[in-house]
């Protein structure tokens, strides 16, 4: 498995390669910890994947300038990246 993360403004790109099939979650928090979007959760096949992340909550709503926390957890993998939202 092999991921990356690139560029924030205006939208997050997570491109994905997947070696075997394996569960997945990405999601979204705020400095707070608290959650403000979930990108992804459920099993995926081998393969690439391509996720964007447009800057909004699970409401639909734009999210405010400031420093998010993407974490990614593939199969037994997980991990956490910083990324600032500039508006």
């Amino acid at each position: 498995m092999k991921f990356s993360i690139y560029s924030f403004n205006p939208e997050l790109t997570i491109l994905l390669n997947i070696y075997e099939m394996c569960s997945c979650e990405i999601s979204v928090y705020n400095i707070k910890g608290q959650l403000i979007k979930n990108l992804f959760c459920d099993d995926l096949a081998a393969g690439e994947r391509k996720l964007v992340w447009q800057g909004d909550n699970d409401n639909g709503r734009k999210v405010s300038s400031g420093v998010y926390f993407c974490k990614i957890k593939i199969g037994e993998y997980e991990e956490m990246k910083k990324v600032i939202l500039m508006k």
